[in-house]
Parts: structure tokens; C-alpha cells; sequence
């Protein structure tokens, strides 16, 4: 249900929570996964750098 519906609603029996614009993960939550993220990254290019080096020398 979209959050306008569960305002819509007589009873009110379900929460509707803050409106989307409102709603934002932590920062160091984000911050954390995009660091682990770029981590990833860099060991997935070292690991095909020295995989390239190694089927060019072949």
C-alpha cells in the first residue's frame, strides 16, 4: 500500500511511517557499504591486471 492509502483509511490500523522524501539511511550506513564496495572493485582489477599480464606473456 502506497503511504496516501494507509493515510486514506478509516481506522488507520497500519503506520504509514515518514513520507518517502523524508526517508534516508545513515550516512556512515551508506558510507560503510560503498567503501566496501570500491574495496571490491580495486581487488577485482588488480586481480584481472595480473591476469591480462599473465596471458600477454604467453
Amino acid at each position: 500500500l502506497q503511504r496516501e492509502q494507509i493515510l486514506a483509511l478509516p481506522e488507520h490500523a497500519l503506520e504509514a511511517g515518514p513520507p518517502e522524501a523524508l526517508f534516508s539511511p545513515a550516512g556512515t550506513e551508506l558510507r560503510g557499504e560503498t567503501e566496501r564496495e570500491l574495496h571490491r572493485l580495486r581487488e577485482d582489477k588488480a586481480r584481472l591486471e595480473s591476469q591480462l599480464k599473465l596471458a600477454q606473456e604467453q
